[in-house]
């Protein structure tokens, strides 16, 4: 099938022995599953109930003996079954699972009502996007995917055309004190004497559902998980994302977030079979967050995601949801792949075409280049996510479900790492652009060449180094602190902040957290300030107490 829309085409070739069988609204595929399990030259299935879809496999021999021809006539005949087609494989080798009898229409935002008026009478809305610019269109009886791209292609109110795609399987994990190796080899205890976090910065995991009822996660978590954060009606606990989180944010003396006091939301995806619409859903909810600079009355300065997941090739509702994000200013980690390949993987691979997405590789302990991960020119830097299978000391330790612990491996646990420490860099200045960002990652990156010999150019920069990072970010905000009857000249012309405290306050606290907590707020305040902040300018900070004592910093943005 050869998908063409007003932009681009896909080449989708059939797969021979796999097929995606879509029921009937109101029916169920247990009795086609169970009739299958018994056929001689049936492989396996995958039932996902919840969308009436069934994926299952024949083995080679299943053509030469005209048994899958005949099962396909019978489900075909199948009273309760909607469609049957192939599953796809485009042209860079990725499988395609294409949802029969649904088109998925991008339009021009502000057409929507004079797009829906052209096609009443002709196609039925099956779903509306909340926050992208997109409806998901029920084609009338008879009518092929193909045909109907191809009729819709010249009306002016529609942007792009494509399949309905659908994912499966794509948590991108390998199939369990002090603090960690993972942690220390990323001289996490240097970066903490900066900054834990901040609340402004929101680190936003798109995943599967996690158990935050885990004591690592109860403090990061005390409004439990909002219903505008489901994207998957999902109500399976995920292990996956459980254990993501616990690497951001954990609080608890055994499992330590890198980034424990900045912000976390969890994004309910279904890792495991769900349409990708849904999730770019997921990625437009953040990017309208962002616009906003707001969650739930709590100001937002910067979001970070977190994506350790894959999609079945350059999947463009995706592609254009993280396109858009990223220039809202939304961040984009991405795991690199499980497959040891230097092929195609996505979406990390738009770290090279979209300003904000960055792509992670995984080490092992010992700095080399973990078994099972991806490495190409794409991979933007490496960080730990474990040796593989034995799990055991070598790999990551995460909280799992049922207040329990493992041991786990995976580029899905390599890009936290990243994500968390990025969150850190912004907790301490969030007017950071995505260059500046990139920029330090990259010159306090830990080469790891000599470890891998044979692919070190594949694996970005090098290892991550947060200890570095943050003393990047620090040198960048450096405070001097001036005796309290000294006068400073104000320089370049710059601010003023004056702050007075209760008289039994100044003489209980530390004077060198609390100015560096001030200097901090100033630096949060920047990029939403115009005028003489700006780079280069020097900001005037006088702490008075009621007894007429004072301190005076200067503090160069």
């Amino acid at each position: 099938m050869q998908f063409m829309n007003k932009k681009n085409k896909t080449v989708l070739t059939p797969v021979k022995g796999e097929y995606l069988i879509k029921f009937k609204e109101g029916y169920e595929g247990e009795k086609q599953v169970r009739n299958l399990s018994e056929i001689e030259r049936f492989k396996h299935s995958k039932w996902v109930p919840k969308d009436n879809l069934l994926i299952f496999t024949f083995d080679e021999q299943a053509e030469k003996t005209h048994t899958m021809s005949e099962i396909l006539d019978e489900l075909n005949e199948d009273q309760t079954v909607e469609a049957v087609i192939p599953v796809f494989e485009d042209e860079e080798g990725f499988r395609r699972l294409v949802v029969p009898n649904r088109l998925l229409v991008a339009y021009h935002p502000g057409l929507k009502d004079a797009l829906i008026d052209k096609l009443a009478g002709t196609y039925s809305i099956a779903e509306q996007s909340r926050f992208g610019n997109w409806l998901i269109l029920e084609l009338p009886e008879g009518v092929e995917l193909t045909s109907a791209s191809e009729n819709l292609e010249d009306i002016p109110e529609i942007d792009y055309i494509e399949p309905v795609y659908y994912g499966v399987n794509d948590a991108e994990e390998i199939s369990t004190n002090d603090v960690r190796w993972n942690l220390n080899s990323i001289n996490i205890n240097d970066a903490w004497t900066i900054t834990k976090g901040n609340p402004e910065i929101l680190i936003a995991v798109i995943d599967g559902k996690p158990d935050i009822s885990h004591p690592s996660l109860k403090q990061s978590f005390q409004q439990g998980l909002s219903d505008d954060w489901d994207f998957a009606d999902n109500s399976i606990f995920s292990s996956h994302s459980t254990q993501i989180l616990s690497i951001l944010t954990g609080q608890r003396d055994d499992l330590q977030g890198i980034s424990p006091l900045s912000r976390i939301i969890s994004l309910s995806v279904n890792l495991n079979a769900q349409y990708y619409h849904q999730r770019a859903e997921a990625i437009y909810y953040l990017k309208s967050i962002m616009e906003a600079r707001l969650l739930d009355v709590q100001p937002v300065k910067r979001v970070v995601a977190n994506c350790s997941w894959k999609t079945s090739g350059d999947v463009r509702i995706i592609r254009e949801a993280i396109q858009e994000a990223a220039a809202a200013g939304v961040i984009f980690v991405t795991s690199a792949g499980n497959e040891n390949t230097s092929g195609a993987h996505y979406p990390s691979d738009y770290s090279k075409t979209i300003n904000g997405v960055f792509s992670v590789a995984a080490l092992a302990p010992s700095g080399r280049k973990a078994d099972y991960s991806n490495y190409s020119p794409t991979v933007t830097i490496s960080a730990p996510g474990g040796a593989g299978q034995p799990f055991d000391d070598d790999d990551i330790y995460c909280a799992d479900l049922n207040n329990s612990t493992a041991f786990v491996a995976g580029t899905s646990f390599a890009a936290p790492h990243v994500a968390g420490v990025i969150a850190l860099m912004l907790s301490v200045n969030p007017a950071l652009d995505i260059e500046s960002i990139s920029d330090i990652l990259v010159r306090t990156a830990v080469p790891i060449s000599e470890q891998n010999p044979g692919n070190w150019q594949y694996l970005g920069a090098g290892k991550l180094d947060a200890g570095k990072a943050m003393d990047e970010i620090r040198k960048n905000n450096e405070i001097i602190t001036e005796p309290t009857d000294t006068d400073i000249p104000d320089q370049h012309g710059g601010p003023k902040i004056n702050i007075t405290i209760a008289d039994d306050t100044f003489d209980n606290i530390d004077t060198d957290l609390f100015a560096k907590e001030i200097c901090n707020r100033a630096c949060m305040e920047i990029n939403q300030l115009s005028g003489n902040w700006v780079l280069g300018s020097n900001v005037r900070i006088t702490i008075n107490d009621s007894n007429g004592s004072s301190v005076i910093l200067n503090y160069t943005i």
